[in-house]
């Protein structure tokens, strides 16, 4: 089945890349005692697998999709994907739970402030989206203005830490905290961060993604492992042949029955 099914992966593959948003993600799979990697691309038509045993920009050039893709990925900042030469979008979703923990744990009004603002933009943009139009320009430039003024106050709560030549050569460049983090990032990745409001192609969250890797979590679950690297490259296919057949209403089984006679139905 594994070989027989070569075509259609290859099939997926390109379809995908030829997809205006996809979503990309990656979870850690056990394979004969390796942590290793499961690696997805999907929208809603298509689910493809990858097995491999790193995380990175390796793996993901050796999927074929990403270094020939053009449109915008969803993801969750994992820096590997902002190599490729698409364009990005960023997964909303992640960065509410990075910003309620910041305020739970610090107390900092800013994190709570653009929590509200990304929930106050996500109804509008899902307002826009079921009436088939887009958000006007001036609400947009109203919530970029509260965006960059919320920066602000999280930059004046999280000023860099001090540190003298003598505190380099002793202990090193001292780490930022969290917050810090989080608010470099959202000044840096503003676009990419906002790209659910100003083109409503793009979703809120990665969503899609972390649906189609249940799978494979449930599967981990399940077994435990894989014992053979061949083991997960099989499951991977397969799989991405029947999440893609379901994304379809495929009938699931009569489509398997007709890969192992050579004619497995193109979705």
């Amino acid at each position: 089945m594994y070989h027989k099914l070569k075509g259609v992966t290859n099939h997926i593959k390109k379809q995908l890349i030829k997809e205006d948003v996809i979503h990309g993600d990656e979870t850690g799979i056990n394979v004969n005692g390796r942590n290793e990697q499961c690696h997805l691309i999907s929208t809603k038509k298509y689910t493809y697998y990858f097995h491999h045993e790193s995380r990175g920009f390796k793996a993901m050039n050796k999927m074929g999709v990403l270094p020939k893709y053009r449109g915008i990925i969803v993801h969750d900042f994992w820096k590997s994907y902002l190599k490729y030469k698409c364009e990005h979008a960023l997964c909303n979703v992640h960065i509410q739970r990075e910003l309620d923990n910041i305020f739970k744990k610090h107390k900092q009004e800013w994190a709570k402030e653009m929590s509200d603002l990304l929930y106050e933009i996500k109804e509008h943009a899902d307002c826009a989206r079921k009436q088939d139009t887009k958000i006007d320009e001036d609400t947009i430039k109203t919530f970029i203005e509260k965006y960059h003024s919320i920066l602000m106050k999280g930059f004046e709560d999280n000023p860099p830490p001090e540190i003298s030549k003598d505190d380099v050569v002793k202990r090193g460049i001292q780490a930022q905290s969290k917050s810090k983090n989080l608010l470099d990032r959202l000044a840096t990745y503003e676009k990419e961060i906002l790209r659910f409001a100003t083109d409503l192609r793009v979703p809120f969250s990665n969503n899609q993604a972390e649906r189609d890797l249940r799978m494979i979590t449930i599967q981990q679950n399940i077994s435990g492992n894989f014992r053979k690297p061949h083991g997960a490259d099989v499951f991977c296919r397969i799989r991405g042949y029947i999440s893609t057949l379901i994304k379809n209403k495929m009938p699931v089984i009569s489509s398997l029955y007709a890969a192992i006679e050579d004619v497995p139905p193109l979705p």
